[in-house]
């Protein structure tokens, strides 16, 4: 997966139980850490009844869109690889996943994407980022980066609306979408990497700090237990309550 920019991952059709098994799931699960491509091959279609086949080609969309809402509408290929059937098509959907994944767009058409999401009432809430520029800053995957105020706010919720939003605008389609919020004031980087970051602390039973129900990290605890100790005296021994220093008189020449 590493190496590869689209990866095809071929489905078994006359599965009775389940189209997309635990191990498709790992796979693309796998794809979308390594930020490629993605296309559905459903191999074996010609064994099924032609009323089966006909009902699964109309479900198929929803059932990969649920399972895979990383990649959005997942492009899916019905084929035969024992009568050769559909595997051009394959290859050809292929090239196309392959163009949307080194996609390139302007700044300008970025910052009217972003000028549209700003009209949005939600998105003016103080609760929210406020959304300054943005700009296109890799392809293969598409990555976007976007500089705003209270970037640390930004919310998951916040951060898949914003995804969403590039992907159906621009038709990324078949592909991760990459989003970086960047704050204005301090330069600290949010956005996917903040999302990891809040599901690494979720499974460690932490949360970061600054957010409701979250343990400061060991040193800020320090620092908050010293604080409430009282001030330090000269020497580092600290002055207990009632205790005074008092200073010993300056007497100058006579």
């Amino acid at each position: 997966v590493r190496f590869a920019d689209v990866v095809v991952l071929l489905l078994d059709a006359s599965d009775s139980h389940a189209l997309v098994t635990i191990q498709d799931m790992t796979i693309a699960a796998a794809v979308l850490k390594e930020g490629k491509g993605m296309v559905v091959g459903v191999n074996k279609a010609d064994l099924l009844p032609p009323a089966s086949r006909a009902h699964l080609e109309k479900t198929a969309e929803a059932v990969m869109a649920d399972k895979f809402p990383q990649f959005g509408k997942v492009p899916i290929v019905f084929l035969s690889a024992a009568d050769n059937d559909g595997v051009t098509e394959l290859m050809d959907q292929v090239l196309r996943t392959h163009a949307v994944w080194r996609s390139k767009f302007s700044t300008q058409e970025v910052m009217r994407l972003l000028t549209d999401i700003k009209r949005i009432g939600k998105m003016a809430s103080a609760a929210q980022p406020n959304l300054k520029f943005a700009r296109q800053v890799d392809a293969g995957p598409p990555t976007f980066s976007i500089t705003c105020t209270r970037a640390a706010k930004a919310s998951d919720s916040f951060i898949n609306f914003i995804t969403n939003n590039l992907r159906t605008q621009f038709r990324l389609h078949g592909c991760p979408v990459r989003v970086s919020l960047r704050d204005a004031n301090t330069g600290e980087a949010a956005g996917h990497d903040l999302v990891k970051k809040r599901q690494e602390a979720k499974r460690k039973g932490t949360v970061e700090e600054g957010r409701p129900g979250s343990r400061a990290p060991p040193r800020a605890q320090e620092r908050l237990k010293n604080s409430r100790r009282g001030p330090r005296a000269r020497g580092g021994r600290r002055v207990r309550p009632g205790e005074h220093k008092v200073r010993k008189p300056s007497f100058g020449p006579d």
